[in-house]
């Protein structure tokens, strides 16, 4: 009897241990799911945007563009995974960092767009809320580009 009740208790020890871990086991493997899918889908925005500002930009180094001014949309929803977003960027060297937060959650991004030595870049925030939300790129007579985001 007394084997039995050993028995039991060598067990005992191993059974607690995996009903108190596996729930917190699933727990971090769906959150982690839920992050990654979350970044996939702010890394397939920054691609577009990033996207859209490379190719304008591209379009008004053209020589034919005489200097003009082109504001576009924003093109990107209004919501990623249902939730508002702010990009701001900085230019570093002739790269320009686009820098993705949502509010409320812990989740940002960087995404990096090549630009030429002739582009400046002139600030502004891209607010998702607002309806008037885009990108401006203004062509100067000497060739250089300014882009802002607002």
């Amino acid at each position: 009897m007394a084997n039995v009740v050993t028995e039991h208790m060598l067990l005992l020890v191993p059974m607690m241990a995996v009903i108190l871990l596996f729930p917190m086991a699933t727990t971090f493997v769906v959150n982690n799911y839920n992050k990654e899918q979350r970044l996939i889908m702010v890394e397939e925005a920054g691609n577009q945007i990033g996207s859209t500002i490379q190719q304008v930009y591209l379009l008004m180094s053209l020589k034919e563009i005489q200097p003009c001014t082109l504001t576009m949309p924003n093109p990107l929803p209004s919501a990623i995974e249902n939730q508002q977003y702010l990009i701001t960027g900085e230019k570093v060297g002739v790269n320009l960092v686009l820098h993705f937060d949502f509010p409320g959650i812990p989740l940002w991004y960087d995404h990096v767009v090549t630009l030429g030595a002739n582009a400046y870049w002139e600030g502004g925030t891209l607010d998702s809320n607002l309806p008037t939300a885009g990108i401006q790129v203004t062509k100067d007579t000497d060739g250089s580009i300014h882009l802002k985001l607002g």
